[in-house]
């Protein structure tokens, strides 16, 4: 199993939380020099961004489980540690690529990047928990 798999083993949720924190190590280790590793910026970008959106809007995703809740926080710091490693090129990513593959509007998408930008952590959980809801 993958770390990215590992992100999608929905049958065990310490599995995806080990997953989800394994990642922010990565990113947070490697994000700041991504060319000492090669493709890993391709690999933050598409399989990383996609498991960070993709696994909370699966309905098997139960963000009232305390234990989801938790894998719902590691995945929101993913999200945070990108944004803050890569900048400008990841939200324009998120702008051009992710949000409009989730049948976002410009005005979502707009409030999703602004909330990114200058939301805390605890600010950005309760945006993204309804971002979520009303994806699903």
């Amino acid at each position: 199993m993958s770390l990215i798999e590992g992100c999608y083993f929905f049958k065990d949720v310490t599995i995806q939380r080990l997953a989800f924190s394994t990642l922010k190590f990565i990113i947070s280790s490697w994000g700041s020099n991504p060319s000492k590793i090669a493709g890993f910026t391709e690999f933050i970008f598409n399989d990383v961004s996609k498991a960070l959106y993709s696994v909370p809007l699966n309905p098997n995703f139960n963000l009232n489980d305390v234990p989801y809740n938790t894998v719902f926080v590691d995945i929101i710091h993913n999200q945070k540690t990108i944004v803050e490693k890569y900048g400008a090129p990841y939200l324009e990513y998120l702008a051009s690529t992710i949000l409009p593959s989730l049948h976002c509007d410009s005005a979502t998408i707009s409030l999703y990047l602004t909330a990114f930008q200058k939301e805390d952590r605890n600010s950005l959980k309760t945006f993204l928990r309804g971002f979520i809801l009303n994806k699903r």
